[in-house]
């Protein structure tokens, strides 16, 4: 077999980042698959820092909606930006909400090694979203769009914790286009940076 050929690097090529999803629901069967793969990233001291709050509860996600829209109007407005019509914010936020699920990737900050859970945080994130392509789902790394004090006050979660994503699980309506992505050649550098 050509090592290129391996469904490994097949799932990394096919990943792109989705944000508009349909309805249907994730089984639980390949939700567990998913996480079971976050359960297994490395992690700094095998400290295993990460916890992950799935959220399907339509009625939770819509309170967390409508809080980011009013969000989104205040942080515009402080900037000094034009701020779009309601609708559109609503428009953009209605997509951001579309998926059956969410899963927030979280970490303990009471862990011995701080400074490292955010990076194990990220780590666990990646095999969320590589193990939820394999499985043919869509799956995006939001941060801002939906900001992590938002998360925290609306879905409860205790203060020893801070949120590194949220990533929506679910199956598109349509793939995106693969964006360009710069030749390896210009990436990597052997023994001395350019």
């Amino acid at each position: 077999m050509n090592p290129g050929d391996h469904p490994f690097f097949k799932v990394v090529e096919q990943r792109v980042s989705a944000r508009n999803y349909r309805p249907d629901p994730v089984p639980q069967e390949h939700l567990e698959l998913i996480l079971n793969a976050a359960r297994l990233a490395p992690n700094s001291g095998n400290q295993q820092a990460c916890r992950y709050l799935v959220v399907k509860d339509r009625e939770k996600l819509d309170e967390l909606k409508e809080a980011c829209i009013i969000n989104r109007e205040k942080v515009l407005r402080a900037r000094g930006d034009e701020v779009p019509e309601e609708s559109a914010i609503r428009e953009h936020y209605d997509v951001v909400f579309s998926a059956p699920l969410y899963v927030l990737v979280l970490v303990d900050k009471t862990v011995r090694y701080k400074g490292y859970e955010q990076k194990d945080g990220s780590l666990a994130a990646a095999h969320i979203i590589l193990a939820a392509r394999a499985l043919g789902y869509g799956t995006v790394f939001y941060t801002d769009s939906i900001p992590e004090d938002l998360c925290m006050e609306h879905l409860d979660i205790p203060e020893r914790y801070s949120r590194t994503c949220i990533i929506p699980i679910g199956t598109p309506e349509r793939w995106p286009e693969k964006s360009d992505r710069l030749p390896l050649s210009e990436l990597v550098f052997l023994e001395k940076i350019a």
